[in-house]
């Protein structure tokens, strides 16, 4: 127990710059989306839009709920959130293994597992914590700027939202382990995460865009939670870090 602790708080001490960064880039988007509202409505309103582009704009600017919704979970939330998943994982076993402190963790009383399980568990906690921080953040600038209550209704996605960010963290978990390669765990998360969304823009594989399942539109529309969805993130997240933590007890230091 007592190196499961001193790992875990390795792992929180040596992120913390990582995790103030992230969420200082996470909170400037939040302050800035209900900010900009009225000028980017505007702007929009006056532009002359293509007719299949026009209705969509009119819809989203119309209504304060859809624009906050649509572009923290459709765009900024998602897209950067992900981005920073891929950055938190890259170097999560490849780090260790470049640098020579895996041979020296993995010679201390704790197995390869249980190393996993701490690293892994660190960078899944503040992933989502930043999530929902800058969530609450993206809440309260819409309220002291609006004046109309605070939007609760957008914390309906987070849930999906944040598994979302811990499978992509899964899979490049992954890609740092069988790669041991920072850079290259990253490309290749990155590239499978892009193939995977622009499948999602055909219809009937738009369940397994990343980009769909973060905007949640399910919990929008009902303000009910999509547990088909949730189910499958789950499984998806367990069979990627138990194919890493495979990985990892397979490999030669």
């Amino acid at each position: 127990m007592k190196q499961i602790k001193a790992l875990a708080r390795k792992e929180f001490l040596e992120s913390r710059v990582k995790l103030l960064v992230s969420l200082g880039v996470m909170a400037a988007i939040a302050v800035s989306l209900p900010l900009l509202f009225d000028w980017v409505r505007d702007v929009f309103m006056e532009m002359d839009a293509p007719e299949r582009w026009a209705e969509t704009i009119t819809t989203q600017m119309g209504d304060y709920r859809i624009y906050l919704w649509g572009n923290w979970w459709g765009k900024n939330h998602s897209q950067t959130m992900l981005v920073l998943a891929m950055i938190w994982g890259m170097g999560i076993i490849a780090r260790e293994r470049e640098n020579g402190v895996l041979a020296c963790l993995l010679s201390r009383p704790v197995t390869r597992g249980k190393l996993l399980a701490v690293k892994f568990a660190a960078g899944a906690i503040s992933l989502s914590l930043t999530s929902l921080a800058s969530t609450m953040i993206l809440l309260a600038t819409s309220w002291l700027s609006r004046g109309d209550g605070i939007p609760w209704f957008i914390l309906r996605a987070w849930p999906q939202a944040a598994l979302v960010i811990v499978a992509v963290f899964a899979l490049t978990t992954l890609f740092s382990t069988l790669l041991r390669d920072r850079v290259m765990a990253l490309l290749a998360s990155l590239g499978t995460t892009v193939v995977v969304t622009a499948l999602g823009f055909i219809a009937p594989l738009r369940h397994i865009s990343p980009l769909y399942l973060m905007s949640a539109p399910r919990a929008l529309m009902t303000g009910r939670q999509d547990l088909a969805a949730l189910a499958g993130l789950v499984v998806v997240t367990a069979a990627l870090y138990s194919t890493a933590n495979h990985a990892l007890k397979r490999m030669e230091l």
